[in-house]
């Protein structure tokens, strides 16, 4: 599974997989990750390969987080994560309890970011409002 995590687990990064995997929409639209869940859902091989991919890069990337940052609660935004919840969440949670330091799988919570798609734009608003006050 080559690549970054944002390649393989985000929306762009999951359409991007289905369109090299060779998927086609019946009605030509434009792929995207909502359609390639659906295919899954369906059955569909290929669109089950991606994603279980993206699950996978997710919950590898969780265990690194935590063994190497050691926090409290890991707040996941995005698309995805909104679509998918405990079924992304889940193998992450799995992973960690196998792979991770004991006492990181015991104590961290991986959940997702109560503001939804706006999480960047609050985070980013953040900074300016320290920029603005001379705070590096």
């Amino acid at each position: 599974m080559p690549g970054h995590l944002e390649a393989i687990a985000s929306g762009t990064g999951i359409a991007r997989r289905a369109v090299e995997a060779g998927m086609k929409r019946a009605d030509d639209a434009q792929i995207d990750a909502r359609w390639v869940a659906e295919q899954e859902d369906a059955g569909d091989e290929a669109a089950s390969r991606i994603m279980d991919n993206a699950r996978r890069a997710f919950a590898v990337s969780v265990v690194t987080i935590a063994d190497v940052f050691n926090p409290d609660v890991l707040v996941v935004g995005g698309g995805i994560a909104i679509a998918q919840g405990d079924r992304l969440f889940d193998p992450a949670r799995r992973a960690l309890a196998t792979s991770g330091y004991a006492h990181h799988a015991q104590r961290l919570k991986i959940v997702p970011a109560q503001l939804g798609d706006d999480v960047g734009l609050v985070g980013a608003l953040s900074l300016v409002g320290l920029a603005r006050f001379g705070e590096n």
